[in-house]
């Protein structure tokens, strides 16, 4: 009988932890989505940020849950914050414009 008991608090237990684990909270500029077949878009390849992720995310064999960045925003480098998508530009690139003289650049 006890050994009944303690199985039933186990799985009480252990189905107040699940719907604990179920319940997810996303930082404030990320969506959590339960099913998605794809990767994430990223800006950069790391966090210095200096060469922009070239390709475009891949598709998964398998549907991941997960937090990804709310529209219009990019994951800034794996693992890090997202961005507005209008502000991941190749850094190299964009020390050449602003090293230009302002009159080259107003036309």
């Amino acid at each position: 009988m006890r050994g009944v008991i303690v199985l039933l608090l186990f799985y009480l237990s252990m189905r107040k932890l699940s719907c604990y684990m179920l319940k997810n909270v996303c930082p404030h500029d990320e969506v959590h989505k339960s099913c998605t077949f794809y990767e994430e878009y990223t800006c950069y390849e790391d966090e210095k940020k200096k060469m922009r992720v070239k390709s475009i995310p891949k598709r998964l064999p398998h549907c991941r849950a997960g937090c990804y960045c709310r529209k219009g925003l990019v994951r800034e480098f794996p693992q890090g914050s997202c961005i507005l998508a209008m502000s991941c530009r190749n850094q190299e690139l964009q020390r050449i414009f602003n090293s230009l003289p302002a009159s080259f650049i107003d036309f």
